[in-house]
C-alpha cells in the first residue's frame, strides 16, 4: 500500500486495503523432519539448506543464487559442527557439488504439491536471495511447514518475515549478512525450534489461502454495495 501511495497511481484511489497472498495450509504444513527425510531419501544427521526457484535457478533474471554461493562459501569456513550440510537447489540442473561435509544439489522444480512441502519440511532452514521480488509464493511454503526463513530484504519480503521471529531479513547483495544469519540459526536448536513455531503461527494470523478469499470477497461486496448506493 506504500508503494501505491507514492505512485501516479494515487490521485485515483478511492478507498484502498492490503489482502496478503495467501497459502494453502491444509497442503503446506508442519510434519515430522525424520519422517519427511526418509521419504525423500535425505540423511537425518545432515543440515539440510532449500532454495526453490520455478525455473532457472542460477541464471534467474531476479534472483541472486551468486549470493547464495558466496554466503554457503563462507557458512562452511565458519561452521562450528562436523554434521553433513546439504543445499538443495530447485529449478536447477546440473551435477551439482560433494565435498568433505558438504553437498549442492540440483534438482529439477517440483510441481507436485505435496512432494514440494514434504522438501520444506525436510529442511532446517530455507534460503532466499533475490535482486527483486513481489511477495514470493516459496517463502509463505516454508513457513506454513515450519520452516525458518532467511531471506533478502527486497520487494515484499520483509512484510513477510518477521526479522529475529520467523527468519531473518538480510541486506540485498551481502553473503556475509546471509552467512552469519543462517549460521546463528543451525547453531541454535533451540532458536531454530522457536522459529519454526513462531513461522506456522504466524502464517495461520496473517497468510491463509481461506483468509485471503474471504478478504476479496467481503470487499467485492463493499464494492459492489458503494456501486448500488451512488447509482
Amino acid at each position: 500500500m506504500n508503494q501505491v501511495q507514492q505512485s501516479i497511481l494515487q490521485e485515483a484511489v478511492v478507498e484502498g486495503r492490503v489482502i496478503n497472498n495467501g497459502v494453502d495450509t491444509t497442503v503446506f504444513s508442519p510434519s515430522d523432519k525424520n519422517t519427511a527425510r526418509k521419504i525423500l531419501n535425505l540423511p537425518v544427521d545432515a543440515q539440510i539448506l532449500v532454495f526453490v526457484a520455478a525455473h532457472h535457478t542460477r541464471n534467474h533474471p531476479f534472483k541472486d543464487f551468486d549470493t547464495i554461493e558466496k554466503a554457503l562459501e563462507q557458512l562452511q569456513l565458519d561452521r562450528k559442527n562436523s554434521r553433513p550440510l546439504i543445499f538443495l537447489a530447485l529449478g536447477a540442473a546440473g551435477a551439482g557439488i560433494k565435498e568433505n561435509d558438504f553437498e549442492m544439489r540440483f534438482l529439477p522444480y517440483v510441481r507436485d504439491r505435496n512432494e514440494l512441502a514434504s522438501i520444506y519440511q525436510a529442511a532446517d532452514l530455507y534460503i532466499h536471495a533475490a535482486k527483486a521480488d513481489t511477495f514470493p509464493n516459496s517463502i509463505l511454503e516454508a513457513l506454513a511447514c515450519g520452516t525458518p526463513v532467511i531471506a533478502t530484504g527486497v520487494g515484499g519480503i520483509p512484510e513477510q518475515i518477521e526479522d529475529g521471529v520467523t527468519g531473518y531479513v538480510t541486506q540485498p547483495a551481502d553473503p556475509d549478512d546471509m552467512a552469519n544469519a543462517i549460521s546463528r540459526v543451525l547453531n541454535d536448536e533451540d532458536l531454530m525450534k522457536s522459529m519454526g513455531k513462531c513461522a506456522v503461527e504466524s502464517v495461520n494470523k496473517r497468510f491463509k489461502l481461506s483468509d485471503q478469499v474471504d478478504a476479496y470477497l467481503s470487499w467485492y461486496y463493499v464494492c459492489v454495495s458503494k456501486v448500488r448506493d451512488q447509482g
